[in-house]
């Protein structure tokens, strides 16, 4: 039995069909996703790039590349990625025809799957014959940032126009200012590299604080409390909290579960 066990999972390792349960998903998916990219050029034409899974889509399916995974989440909890994915697309679109597209479309496309209970009644399935549903998820301009940068044009051999060095130089001074107010905001900072100054700074607070307190006592005057605000009681005015009962207490620790909430 040793002899077979060993024999077992030394076909399984290296032959990498060991099984585990910590590739269980408690929540399958229940559809499939797919992220469409449109072009839309100058004279407003729609160019669909293609770049996806959707048309390929076999049955079995036996490739999953990393881009369909990133093209799952843009669509899904990763919309903020869709503007870095739109600029890129215009800067290629751009290099590629040497004309600046309109915007980027992104739409969703998706096609149910079929429960188990709907394949052991009716059989298998192709993946194209599924009804496909589609929705609009974001659109983006090719102005600004996905227009060709400066150093792009450059090493491209591009034409540059005077508006392109203008655009180039103000974006430029933009970045200074941000770094610039960056700096300021780094050496007000008293949590590092100013330890003295702002000991110093923190004892001469105090001595201040402690002069005016001095003054007010000079003055013979005290600070008065606001108008309206209700005076706290002592101690022995308070009541004393009233004592649990027994059968609540009880029912309390019943709510109690194995976490503890």
């Amino acid at each position: 039995k040793a002899k077979i066990t060993l024999y077992h999972s030394d076909y399984t390792r290296g032959s990498a069909t060991s099984q585990s349960w910590r590739m269980f998903a408690p929540n399958p998916p229940r559809s499939n996703s797919f992220m469409k990219t449109v072009v839309v050029d100058a004279n407003g034409d729609e160019w669909d790039l293609r770049n996806n899974a959707f048309h390929y889509r076999p049955n079995p399916w036996i490739i999953n590349d990393r881009m369909r995974k990133m093209q799952r989440r843009m669509i899904g909890k990763g919309k903020w990625y869709l503007r870095y994915w739109a600029h890129y697309q215009c800067r290629e679109w751009t290099l590629a025809t040497g004309e600046v597209p309109e915007e980027i479309r992104v739409t969703k496309l998706w096609t149910k799957i079929p429960s188990p209970d709907q394949v052991a009644e009716k059989g298998p399935y192709h993946p194209r014959k599924l009804r496909v549903r589609e929705r609009d998820v974001q659109e983006h301009k090719c102005k600004g940032d996905g227009m060709l940068p400066l150093y792009m044009k450059e090493r491209y051999a591009l034409p540059i126009t005077d508006a392109d060095r203008e655009r180039a130089e103000k974006e430029e001074e933009a970045r200074q200012r941000k770094f610039e107010r960056r700096r300021e905001q780094w050496d007000k900072r008293k949590d590092y590299g100013r330890w003295e100054e702002a000991e110093a700074e923190r004892l001469e607070r105090e001595q201040k604080a402690r002069e005016a307190k001095e003054r007010r006592l000079e003055k013979g005057g005290t600070r008065l409390r606001p108008a309206g605000r209700a005076q706290p009681r002592s101690p022995v005015d308070r009541e004393p909290p009233a004592e649990p009962e027994e059968k609540q207490l009880q029912e309390d620790d019943g709510d109690i579960d194995d976490e503890g909430d």
